[in-house]
């Protein structure tokens, strides 16, 4: 009975929620400036003319993001 009533304000929270408009969670994809230094990550590794270390650099980004 009472993981019941557990589930009903639980479905009952995220309903009103949802009727407001918010929405929880990590938002999905990449933002427009994070896509565009993917794109420019990739075409610099692709041309193997610098290292990993300096493609880094370059963007402002960690190895473990580029690899």
């Amino acid at each position: 009975m009472l993981e019941s009533a557990q589930r009903i304000k639980a479905k009952s929270r995220v309903s009103e929620n949802l009727s407001r408009g918010r929405l929880g969670g990590r938002p999905k994809g990449l933002t427009k400036q994070a896509a565009h230094k993917a794109i420019i990550a990739a075409c610099l590794y692709k041309k193997q003319k610098l290292s990993i270390a300096q493609i880094c650099a370059q963007l402002g980004i960690s190895k473990p993001t580029l690899i």
